[in-house]
Order: structure tokens, then C-alpha cells, then sequence
């Protein structure tokens, strides 16, 4: 929380120290480990990268471009 004091001390932004830190306290960390698909087991939970689908069945498109896949957990 150092870290975070610093910068608001930097932007002039003290005053809405408590309402950040509170915001923070109900916020999730989200740690990104750079992995090729073939290097995730079927199924595990990612963001980005290709979906784990069917083999019949295509992913969804719009104006014939496929839509951003922005990631699921398990």
C-alpha cells in the first residue's frame, strides 16, 4: 500500500486516499503468465487466446470477422 500512497501524494490525490483504499479492498488481482494454448490443459481457466470448444462447433462472428474472446475460468 506504500506504492499506492505514493502516487496519490504525486497526483495531488490524498484527499481520496480512503475511498480508493476502500475500493481496492473489494477488487481481485489478476497475475498473466504468457503460455501457448497447447500448453494449457483442455478445460483450465485463461484470458484471450482461442476458447476450448467443440469441434463442430464454430466460434461466433460478426461482419464475418470472429468476435474478441476475453477469457473463462472454471
Amino acid at each position: 500500500m506504500q506504492d499506492l500512497h505514493t502516487l496519490l501524494q504525486k497526483y495531488d490525490l490524498l484527499h481520496k486516499e480512503s475511498a480508493i483504499l476502500n475500493a481496492a479492498k473489494t477488487s481481485i488481482k489478476i497475475i498473466k503468465h504468457n503460455m501457448e494454448d497447447n500448453q494449457i490443459p483442455l478445460g483450465s481457466s485463461k484470458i484471450g487466446g482461442l476458447p476450448d470448444m467443440p469441434e463442430d462447433w464454430a466460434f461466433p462472428s460478426y461482419k464475418n470477422r470472429s468476435l474478441s474472446f476475453w477469457g473463462n475460468s472454471i
